[in-house]
């Protein structure tokens, strides 16, 4: 496969593509008080399925105002050009779908977002 990277904006596009093991960046960003008002309600610190379901921050996640295009492309070229950086990355989404492979994957990953919300 070439070397090529993801930008999305999370949800189950997300989880599906860790499931190929394609690397990404998900990125947010909308008016600031919508933005404040999560930060006072959100239950878990990470927004992208793949990191909430290993409990690790595999995909770079730019929200509100470290969403901007300097570090979209800082963020898209070390995915695509730095060779160990990409590597680390690819191997850490197979965790994703090490987690939701067996039979049990949907209640594997409802505890993995309790344990996040408690």
């Amino acid at each position: 496969m070439k070397n090529v990277a993801l930008i999305l904006a999370s949800g189950t596009v997300a989880l599906e593509a860790a499931l190929y093991q394609v690397p990404m960046i998900i990125g947010y960003r909308g008016p600031w008080i919508l933005y404040l008002i999560y930060l006072l309600v959100r239950c878990i610190k990470r927004v992208s399925l793949p990191n909430i379901v290993t409990d690790m921050d595999i995909v770079p996640e730019l929200i509100q105002s470290k969403f901007t295009s300097e570090n979209i492309c800082y963020e898209t070229e070390r995915l695509i050009y730095d060779k160990e950086y990409r590597a680390k990355k690819i191997e850490q989404l197979g965790l994703v779908r090490e987690k939701l492979s067996n039979k049990f994957s949907a209640e594997d990953a409802v505890n993995c977002i309790i344990k996040a919300l408690t």
